[in-house]
């Protein structure tokens, strides 16, 4: 799972880190390992695109925007436009990290 940490050096600068870690717990200690006095974790969900060509960001969110409007749920409407593109889209859920149920589940086109 990422984590995105601020966090003060031994210089006391303000920084912002990014870290892959298990938990929180292990975030902060890598941070801590490091010199920096962490001041505020944050979870990142992973929301990985894989392609070969550039993504479509502007005609994706259109066409996201355009089944929202008509009453499709979020993840419908995005497993709708990852079968129909030339991408792959995976997403690993509210907790993200790969498997799990519910709002945790994974979401994929594959």
């Amino acid at each position: 799972m990422r984590f995105h940490l601020r966090a003060i050096t031994n210089e006391g600068r303000i920084e912002s880190l990014d870290f892959q870690a298990v938990d929180e717990q292990s975030a902060r200690q890598q941070a801590e390992s490091r010199g920096y006095t962490v001041l505020q974790v944050q979870s990142r969900r992973s929301v990985s695109l894989l392609r070969q060509a550039r993504f479509p960001v502007q005609l994706f969110s259109q066409e996201l925007l355009v089944l929202l409007s008509a009453g499709l749920p979020l993840v419908d409407a995005i497993e709708t436009l990852g079968e129909k593109g030339d991408f792959d889209l995976l997403s690993y859920g509210r907790d993200g990290a790969a498997g799990g149920s519910g709002e945790d589940a994974d979401i994929t086109n594959r």
